[in-house]
């Protein structure tokens, strides 16, 4: 059960991408950096997203091709999103910025300048990636009756890679589910909604916790002290996913709780990092625990899931 769950996890994030993002470009010995392709030239080590594009940003896309096959894409950026853009590229004159759309790097233009029009324009690419980015972010272009998502919070990343992971891992041995669910990803928040919709029961003051012949229960105050929902349904995604991990201990899913885990490893992939944990999490199994974490929209760290390996 546990499994199937941590797959719908990494499916929801797949499923939720921004329609682009600017990285920071950084040198081989900078902390955090992840190498991504190129869409024509060598991988580039990028760091942290210093902004984020929406489909509700993106006001036109357009599309030049040149005669020698190669391709100019203009994306015009509107509202907050255009602010932004100005605010990003004069902190980063002279430098370099990454233009990335799902992991891959389209190009790392020099920044001369404040860009204050809201274009990010790309050069150089082939012609047939060209339509179809193009076609991609048109088709990302928001309806009229579509209502703009709330601006998220910017600012510098929070926490490390490791830090997150462990604050996550302790927390679950700690039973603190609060503290877990802060832990986790505000897409790993809305993925395990379903889930737990499927085997929670709220009867008054109890959750009854109920997968295939296991069952359990227990108090709602001892995850959510403060909460008068009426259902579980009306609960926030987060404190959802709190009663979530709690009624997976129930069911005696977690292992006891014992010493902090080690770190032994950590493997970056694209957008994410696996951090690799000495000792694992479910009853029984005393493997390696690998903990999957992506930065959300304001730059944080977030947890996206745990799974035990037989490695």
């Amino acid at each position: 059960m546990v499994r199937s769950v941590l797959l719908l996890l990494l499916v929801a994030t797949a499923t939720r991408a921004q329609t682009l993002r600017l990285h920071e470009v950084v040198g081989p010995g900078a902390e955090d950096a992840v190498t991504m392709p190129v869409e024509t030239g060598p991988p580039a080590r990028v760091g942290r997203v210093v902004l984020d594009v929406g489909p509700a940003d993106v006001e036109s896309v357009g599309l030049e091709v040149e005669p020698d096959g190669t391709a100019r894409l203009s994306v015009w950026l509107g509202g907050t999103a255009a602010g932004a853009l100005a605010d990003v590229t004069a902190t980063a004159a002279g430098g370099a910025l990454a233009v990335v759309v799902d992991g891959r790097v389209l190009a790392t233009p020099t920044v001369a300048g404040s860009v204050t029009n809201g274009l990010v324009a790309v050069d150089g690419l082939r012609a047939e990636s060209g339509r179809a980015l193009a076609a991609r972010l048109r088709g990302d272009l928001p309806r009229a009756s579509r209502p703009a998502p709330p601006e998220p919070p910017r600012g510098p990343p929070a926490g490390d890679p490791e830090g997150v992971a462990r604050a996550f891992v302790e927390a679950v041995a700690r039973r603190n589910w609060g503290a877990a669910a802060d832990a986790l990803h505000p897409d790993a928040h809305a993925a395990l909604r379903e889930p737990a919709l499927g085997i929670l029961r709220l009867e008054g003051a109890t959750v009854r916790v109920r997968e295939g012949l296991r069952d359990g229960a227990f108090p709602l105050s001892r995850v959510l002290p403060a909460a008068r929902a009426g259902s579980l349904e009306a609960l926030p995604d987060r404190d959802l996913a709190a009663v979530y991990l709690a009624g997976l201990d129930a069911l005696g899913v977690w292992g006891a709780p014992g010493p902090p885990r080690t770190v032994v490893g950590r493997i970056p992939d694209g957008e994410r990092v696996h951090v690799l944990f000495r000792g694992g999490l479910e009853a029984g199994r005393a493997e390696v625990t690998v903990v999957t974490v992506r930065r959300d929209g304001a730059g944080r760290w977030r947890a996206l899931l745990t799974e035990a390996q037989g490695f």
